[in-house]
Formats: C-alpha cells, structure tokens, sequence
C-alpha cells in the first residue's frame, strides 16, 4: 500500500510542476504575441521603398 501512496504523490507533484510550467508558457506566449504585433508594425516601415521625390529632383536640376 505505501508503493501506491507514493505514486499518488508524485502525480500529484508532477502535475503541479506542469501546471505550473502551461502557466509560464501561457504567459511566455502572450507576451511574445504583444512583442510580435509591435515588431509588426515596424518592420513594415522597414520594407517601404525609399519616396522618389529626391531623385526626381536631381533629374531636374
């Protein structure tokens, strides 16, 4: 009988050590989530071409 008292126990302990861990990664996820929506925006500035007018200018000058 203490054989399966201490498998109970330790399920017991390895469920909170994963239910603690599906926390962190759920917060891990969130806030990488907010980092990548931020980035985003960004990194599209990032792949605009540069405007033209300048060189149109030096065309006509």
């Amino acid at each position: 009988m203490a054989k399966s008292e201490e498998n109970s126990s330790d399920v017991r302990s390895a469920r909170v050590k994963l239910d603690g861990l599906l926390k962190d990664l759920i917060k891990k996820t969130e806030e990488s989530e907010d980092e990548a929506s931020s980035t985003a925006g960004s990194s599209v500035s990032f792949q605009m071409p540069p405007p033209s007018t300048p060189t149109k200018r030096y065309g006509i000058a």
